[in-house]
């Protein structure tokens, strides 16, 4: 056989040899082979903040998480409670909705997935679209201390776990 199962998981970082064994002995030891498993799910991105809060389509943004594949995001309207989007795959640390959303008090959690799982969701951050006429940019934001309802982040956490 050409293939090899530890018992036990190896270290982060790992050199490995290899030689072949028959009834008449052993070749050689092959050149090392280096390699490095990282075994970690991310950590929960953080820094979350929004941008460009009067135009209906606000660009929500967050620090970059080493080792993350990945981002999932749940934005909902805290007047209403609609989810607004629960996207699952984005490859850089920014998301605008695909079309323009009412003015009114939003919320939203992210959070990192790489091949070994998903980090907890962020802290979360709320904002206000305030759509104007003007050129300037308007919001307010704080960090709010509750996460999303067992509901919500129960489907999300579904959808997530089918897509990885």
């Amino acid at each position: 056989t050409n293939a090899f199962i530890p018992a036990a998981d190896l270290p982060g970082a790992s050199r490995i040899w290899v030689r072949a064994v028959n009834s008449v002995g052993s070749s050689t030891w092959s050149a090392p082979f280096d390699i490095n498993l990282d075994l970690t799910a991310p950590a929960a991105p953080s820094g979350l903040t929004a941008i460009n809060t009067n135009t209906g389509q606000p660009t929500i943004q967050w620090n970059a998480v080493s080792g993350a594949a990945s981002y999932a995001i749940w934005f909902i309207n805290l007047d209403s409670g609609e989810l607004i989007s629960g996207a699952t795959g984005l490859t850089t640390p920014e998301f605008t909705p695909g079309s323009v959303i009412a003015g009114g008090n939003y919320r939203y959690w992210v959070r990192a997935v790489n091949a070994v799982g998903s980090s907890g969701w962020s802290a979360p951050f709320d904002f206000a679209v305030e759509i104007s006429t003007g050129s300037s940019s308007s919001s307010s934001f704080s960090s709010a201390s509750n996460e999303p309802d067992d509901e919500r982040a129960s489907l999300v956490d579904s959808v997530i776990s089918t897509l990885f």
